[in-house]
């Protein structure tokens, strides 16, 4: 009878860290959306330059499907090809560093965070885990993926104007300080 309660105990705990983490992950696809609605670039002198602000010029993490996550939980270097690494900056960078930090380093090892995709007025952002179940008696289940999904738009305090990026000559200083020359205000 103990055994069998054992059992029990175990399953349960699995299954309430297992709920845990899809919590967790979705708290962390929440704070992606609302990094990304709002410090996204809508507008710039080019669109290179929005691109560059937004981090969006490089590669970024790839989601794993059902088939490859089940060979994660076997072979550690079936990770290769999905994480590109830290992105250099923009608000892509901005929150995958805020989401990497949510987790911990062994919570982080099968944590992907895909770059957003823009939509004309709200931005999706998709967050990543695979969890590999315990092994009990012998027997290994299958991983369990954890997919977020957040939306994330247009900045409430912009009221529907596009946020301006950098003049590519100088990526620190966003277009609208430099557009007027200094002297010539009103």
């Amino acid at each position: 009878m103990l055994p069998l309660f054992v059992i029990l105990a175990g399953g349960a705990l699995c299954i309430g860290y297992m709920c845990w983490q899809g919590l967790k992950v979705q708290q962390a696809a929440n704070l992606a959306a609302r990094m990304q609605g709002q410090q996204r670039v809508g507008g710039g002198t080019t669109v290179t330059n929005i691109n560059v602000e937004n981090g969006l010029t490089g590669t970024g993490d790839r989601a794993p499907t059902r088939e490859e996550a089940q060979r994660m939980v076997t072979d550690i270097n079936a990770l290769n090809g999905h994480r590109a690494g830290t992105p250099p900056g923009g608000v892509y960078g901005d929150f995958y560093k805020a989401v990497r930090n949510m987790f911990g380093v062994k919570e982080g090892r099968r944590l992907f965070v895909p770059p957003p995709h823009r939509g004309a007025n709200t931005d999706a952002v998709k967050v990543v885990r695979v969890l590999k179940p315990p092994k009990i008696l012998d027997l290994q289940l299958k991983p369990v993926l954890l997919e977020a999904y957040a939306y994330g738009g247009e900045d409430t305090r912009m009221y529907g104007l596009p946020r301006w990026g950098g003049t590519g000559v100088d990526p620190t200083t966003p277009f609208y300080k430099t557009a007027i020359p200094r002297g010539s205000e009103p």
